[in-house]
């Protein structure tokens, strides 16, 4: 059994993009992917993936959610790839096509269904959720918690665990259809899930990077992936062969 999954990127660093690949892949046999890029304008392409995973990457634009396009916090914005994966989303969603949204990727999902973002955390007062400095190879972990009665909190069998963490922007008020599935111990939302639960399974977002943890065997690591591609398995189990 085979399933191809789409991963949108913006071809500025392939090593990290190469992270996302060997992490999906590593979870299970037969998963090709496909790269969704506006540098290749491909993004009719996701209509013929079994599942999309929206990656991380820069800010997404502020005048998508009403915020501040002058704050001088925020960094690395493409309007190109905003529109672009939005575009992805909107038309996965729906045609119920399973969504994983990574980092950026869970803002931009929040945002494109009518949710804001916090610019940034530090200046709104919260701990930093991202590596200090410039040394290279340098993380940051920290710890979450997972409500009880979530997609998360049923599949992956835990209450808390700790994370590898790099942003500075968050999740502010919630999109459409969507709850809150985990937050950090100072109150940032750290995973989206789709509302009601019956539909969560198809779309799961979190702000953590399950890509870059050093045991990939961990719940919080594998445990959003494969409750992704589970997804999509129950989702051919109704509607027939993958495409």
């Amino acid at each position: 059994m085979t399933m191809t999954i789409g991963l949108t990127d913006d071809r500025v660093n392939d090593e990290k993009y190469a992270l996302y690949v060997r992490w999906i892949t590593g979870l299970g046999e037969g998963i090709r992917t496909v790269r969704l890029t506006p540098r290749d304008g491909n993004g009719a392409m996701a209509a013929g993936c079994d599942g999309v995973i929206l990656t991380g990457g820069g800010d997404v634009d502020p005048a998508l959610y009403g915020g501040n396009t002058g704050d001088q916090t925020v960094y690395g914005v493409s309007s190109a790839r905003d529109h672009f994966e939005i575009d992805i989303l909107l038309a996965c969603v729906a045609s119920e096509t399973p969504v994983l949204g990574i980092c950026r990727g869970m803002q931009l999902a929040n945002v494109a269904l009518g949710g804001t973002l916090i610019p940034d955390l530090e200046a709104a007062g919260c701990r930093a959720h991202r590596p200090r400095g410039s040394v290279k190879g340098a993380v940051c972990t920290h710890d979450i918690l997972l409500p009880p009665g979530t997609v998360f909190r049923r599949h992956l069998g835990v209450e808390r665990g700790r994370v590898v963490s790099s942003h500075h922007q968050a999740v502010g008020e919630i999109g459409r259809g969507l709850r809150v599935a985990a937050t950090s111990d100072d109150g940032v939302t750290e995973a989206l899930e789709g509302d009601p639960p019956a539909a969560s399974a198809g779309l799961l977002l979190v702000q953590w990077h399950p890509e870059r943890a050093e045991s990939p065997d961990e719940p919080l690591s594998a445990g959003p992936g494969r409750i992704f591609l589970q997804s999509i398995t129950s989702r051919k189990n109704l509607n027939g062969k993958f495409k």
